[in-house]
């Protein structure tokens, strides 16, 4: 590996084609030369074709056969013909035997549009894609006129994150740094592979390498538990990333529903609250794509002073009021005497005795039988008993 972006192996990143992110937002395109040139044999006497052929077998085989993938290839069907381009395989998720029976029936015999063939590939990626792949597996230069530069400008422009890699295929390192714009302009690599374990290995490696995603959170170090706050997302990769507030050193997986139910929504500023226990925390910004946090932002939540004044005695079924104060959000409910403070009341009682956490005064109607009873303050995130009072019922 000569220097981070020029790797060299051989025949080809053939199709590095790669769908290692989620199924449904990620789409990957193999652009594969089947001009006359690729004809051309090494010193074991196998052609580059042939070459090529065996490797993708292979590739086909190992990738997961669930994610989205298609091949444009380019001089197969006729000579010197610059309009010999042809969408082989649509995008879609397809078996192994298809992937490779289908780089196995193209018969080189042309001419080297790549230009043109990348932008047919740019056009197959679904709508509903939030990323792209596009790998260009080539054994020469563009002869048809076209302008890979340009096109790889309008690549970078794409309201999707596009990235195209170059393969090249048993070319000098010089003639592959001409195609350099390509990777350089869209956050892809470039490769000078010469062997068939080359070619395996750049697969492997377009495979592995998700594009840098670099997210910035400005968002305030400790906040009151149960306050509202301002977390700013600069960088976000997509509209469906999802930010957490984790307990720190507690476990990085999340669940579908806090996956669901977290979704930031793109780059801007949004409002939070923060949990109502105290402790060490920090948010945890995760890429929907593959789940793996982009983000960290400490955060210590200080405990709340949390009040409640209630009359010492009420009459049965009387209206009284309560005043409560500290800022979390939760409910407020009588209870019998002596219950456990973690035996919490049904979720539409919940519901019916909610609080929103400002300061101010409730309402609340006695029991219709007299008694010992508690009047219970509850944490709505997790339901903790935050503080309580005792109250008499009298006839």
């Amino acid at each position: 590996m000569a220097n981070p972006r020029y790797i060299m192996l051989t025949t080809a990143v053939l199709s590095a084609l790669v769908v290692t992110k989620s199924h449904a937002e990620t789409a990957s395109v193999i652009v594969f030369d089947a001009s006359g040139s690729m004809w051309a044999q090494f010193e074991n006497g196998k052609s580059r074709i042939e070459i090529a052929r065996d490797v993708m077998d292979d590739f086909a085989a190992d990738r997961d056969a669930q994610g989205v993938i298609g091949v444009v290839s380019y001089g197969h069907t006729r000579r010197g013909d610059c309009g010999d381009i042809e969408t082989v395989l649509p995008v879609a998720p397809h078996a192994a035997g298809d992937l490779a029976a289908t780089i196995r029936t193209l018969d080189p015999k042309g001419k080297t549009p790549l230009t043109d063939a990348m932008a047919q590939a740019r056009d197959l990626v679904p709508r509903t894609a939030e990323a792209a792949d596009i790998i260009l597996i080539t054994d020469g230069r563009e002869n048809c006129g076209g302008d890979p530069c340009a096109l790889a400008a309008e690549f970078a422009a794409e309201g999707i994150d596009l990235r195209a890699h170059v393969v090249g295929f048993a070319m000098e390192a010089e003639a592959v740094e001409t195609l350099s714009c390509i990777p350089d302009q869209t956050g892809g690599q470039l490769f000078t592979t010469q062997s068939g374990a080359e070619l395996a290995a750049a697969l492997t490696d377009v495979a592995l390498a998700a594009p840098a995603v670099e997210v910035d959170l400005a968002a305030p170090f400790e906040v009151t538990a149960g306050a509202t706050f301002e977390v700013t997302v600069e960088g976000g990769d997509s509209d469906k990333d999802y930010l957490l507030i984790a307990r720190d050193g507690s476990p990085e997986e999340a669940s579908r529903y806090q996956r669901m139910g977290n979704r930031v929504g793109g780059d801007g500023t949004y409002e939070y609250t923060a949990p109502s226990d105290s402790g060490e925390y920090e948010l945890r910004y995760h890429l929907v794509r593959d789940n793996t946090i982009a983000a960290r932002h400490p955060l210590t939540v200080l405990a709340a002073n949390t009040r409640m004044e209630v009359p010492t005695a009420v009459d049965a079924e009387a209206k009284f009021e309560v005043s409560i104060a500290g800022g979390v959000s939760g409910y407020v409910v009588i209870v019998e005497e002596g219950r456990a403070p973690d035996d919490i009341v049904s979720r539409y009682a919940r519901m019916k005795n909610s609080v929103d956490g400002d300061e101010g005064t409730l309402t609340r109607t006695a029991p219709e039988t007299p008694g010992r009873y508690l009047l219970r303050y509850h944490a709505g995130d997790d339901q903790r008993l935050l503080v309580e009072q005792p109250l008499v019922v009298s006839e």
